[in-house]
């Protein structure tokens, strides 16, 4: 409710277009994977209309952003900066066995210019680890919205588009079974920001 409502609050000067709204309706719990362009990524678990969704966050915005914290702890977000990785890995497991899809962003921190940095290994060992499968969520133009570094929104409009989920077991068989999933999620990925891209030219 708090991420449509932003989202919301933000037009008519920010339009955010869906390819699918209900992609994760109707699925078993799943490892949500999106790339981070701005802050206002965070907001866009409101443009699907699954809503038990929770997100794995940096324990930064726990500390400064003191007017998002208590929405943030009534929502379940998970600290990933704080306790073992084997406590967060705990939580993780929690949720998705209630039923809940978990969203996180694999490159860590927001790109400069939307270009696709570099992803690491945790959301997909946890896929996994608990046999979820994993969702990309291909975030497009957001850095234009909110750029890194900025406090002020600008004119203009986000897309979203939700990929076919990625089944684990599928790359179980792989010498490094994490590491081949995550280069399979990111060139899928990549690929779907380059046709945007091209698209808009």
């Amino acid at each position: 409710a708090y991420g449509r409502a932003c989202a919301v609050g933000a037009r008519p000067a920010v339009a955010v277009r869906v390819n699918d709204p209900a992609a994760l309706c109707g699925i078993p719990a799943a490892v949500v994977v999106a790339n981070h362009q701005s802050f206002f990524d965070t907001y866009l678990l409101g443009a699907q209309d699954k809503g038990d969704v929770g997100m794995l966050i940096k324990s930064w915005p726990f500390r400064k952003l003191f007017f998002f914290r208590p929405l943030m702890r009534m929502a379940g977000y998970i600290e990933t900066g704080t306790g073992t990785p084997g406590h967060v890995l705990a939580r993780c497991r929690e949720d998705l066995a209630s039923g809940a899809h978990l969203m996180g962003f694999p490159e860590g921190t927001r790109s400069v210019g939307g270009e696709l940095g570099r992803f690491y290994s945790g959301l997909f060992i946890l896929g996994l680890e608990t046999g979820a499968k994993v969702v990309p969520m291909v975030i497009h133009d957001s850095y234009r919205i909110l750029p890194k570094g900025s406090r002020l929104f600008r004119p203009g409009t986000v897309h979203v588009d939700f990929l076919e989920p990625v089944d684990p077991a599928h790359f179980a068989n792989e010498q490094i079974p994490h590491g081949a999933l995550r280069r399979h999620v990111r060139a899928l990925m990549a690929e779907c920001l380059e046709k945007r891209k091209n698209a808009d030219a």
